[in-house]
């Protein structure tokens, strides 16, 4: 097998792990990730619940089709959830709230959002989005309808991140790169 076509697999298998590694402790204190949930504030209160019981599911979902699943849409799924997980832990950071639980992996074994989580959220998007662009690059000529749609679900990710942080005033570059890379 050329190491080209094992990279996508290693990157789903790994991000399979880390799914189901963090979907485990939710369900078994669902009360105390639906008050994580809401204490977020990225939906109306009432949502609370249906939300996490989708995001436990999706997690589930999304790690079973990475593990034996056919490629692409496990890693679209993944894209789509690790973006959202991005830009609830981004959304609250601009607002300043960094004493929320993050609820990665359950309310036992959390610890507070902070820049260090977002980052760790983009390290698994590029592990989403790389099987991705592996299977656009090996194939010759046009890309497919399939490729297509890859590529638009990642745009419309970027989109969505940009257009939160403007309606929420958080593109101020040196606020944001000052996070980001000094931690101040």
């Amino acid at each position: 097998m050329q190491f080209l076509a094992l990279c996508p697999i290693v990157s789903r298998t790994i991000l399979a792990i880390i799914l189901l590694r963090a979907s485990l402790p939710k369900i078994l204190q669902l009360s105390s990730f639906v008050e994580t949930v809401r204490s977020f504030e990225v939906a109306p209160s009432a949502l609370s619940r249906p939300i996490a019981f989708t995001v436990v599911a999706w997690e589930i979902a999304t790690a079973t089709a990475l593990l034996f699943g056919p490629p692409i849409l496990p890693d679209i799924l993944a894209v789509l959830l690790v973006t959202c997980f991005a830009m609830a832990i981004l959304i609250n950071l601009l607002r300043g709230r960094r004493d929320l639980n993050c609820g990665c992996f359950g309310a036992k074994q959390s610890e507070p959002i902070s820049w260090r989580s977002l980052i760790r959220n983009i390290a698994m998007l590029a592990a989403a989005v790389f099987p991705l662009a592996v299977v656009g690059m090996s194939k010759q000529g046009s890309p497919s309808a399939v490729d297509m749609i890859a590529a638009k679900v990642v745009v419309f990710g970027l989109s969505l991140c940009l257009s939160t942080l403007q309606a929420i005033g958080g593109l101020r570059r040196h606020s944001l790169a000052g996070h980001l890379f000094f931690g101040s």
